[in-house]
């Protein structure tokens, strides 16, 4: 009886383990929240505790993506860049209307 019983126990703990070193390995997540045209000053002076509370369990920056020539200020080219990794030399979105880009050679 402790024999069969002791077949079930190692053949139980044989079923249970198998799943767990097959499985998907945890893929971490990144939220983006972008606002646009929003100045940061203005941010942090407002009432809003969540997104403080986000901002420094998180992270959070002052500075600007496109502080040099590579692209204009413009929404559609920025955005387009940050969800590429490219920038608008190479998705070819130059400004707000979209036309002419390449944004599906590189997905994000």
């Amino acid at each position: 009886m402790r024999g069969k019983l002791a077949l079930v126990l190692a053949l139980a703990a044989a079923v249970v383990a198998v799943p767990a070193a097959n499985a998907a390995p945890i893929v971490p997540k990144v939220l983006l929240i972008g606002l646009d045209g929003a100045r940061y000053d203005k941010l942090l002076a407002a009432d809003t505790p969540n997104v403080h509370a986000l901002a420094q369990r998180g992270f959070s920056s002052r500075s600007a993506l496109y502080g040099s020539g590579m692209a204009s200020t413009l929404s559609g080219p920025g955005w387009s860049s940050i969800l590429t990794g490219v920038w608008p030399d190479k998705h070819k979105v130059k400004d707000n209307s979209f036309s002419g880009n390449v944004l599906t050679n590189f997905p994000s």
